[in-house]
């Protein structure tokens, strides 16, 4: 008998900004995981990321963590490093601005 195993996919950095309220940033694609950061140019009140697994509110928490590309952004609030599995999407608040995600996608 004949074994064969699929060659690991190489490993893909993913660098996105996205502004569009409510807009998907990011989706885990099937059979990969993300290990990185994600949040929010401003990263309180009215300024978050969804994450979900579904879209379902049942499904889907709000991080209110903090990332950002110019000095106008909330420094203080702590990233921390996330891993999302397959199926995983990652939206911008509903008020918009830029969010942010930075990582590494890799076979799961």
């Amino acid at each position: 008998t004949t074994t064969t195993t699929a060659e690991p996919a190489p490993d893909t950095q993913i660098c996105v900004m996205s502004n569009t309220a409510s807009g998907v940033v990011y989706t885990v694609p099937a059979g990969r995981k993300f290990v990185g950061f994600f949040g929010h140019q401003y990263g309180n009140n009215n300024y978050y990321m969804e994450v979900t697994t579904n879209g379902t509110s049942t499904t889907t928490i709000r991080y209110y963590g903090g990332i950002g590309a110019t000095p106008t952004n909330y420094k203080h609030i702590t990233i921390v490093e996330h891993t999302l599995l397959a199926g995983t999407s990652v939206k911008n608040s509903g008020s918009g601005q830029q969010c942010y995600v930075l990582g590494v996608e890799s076979d799961a």
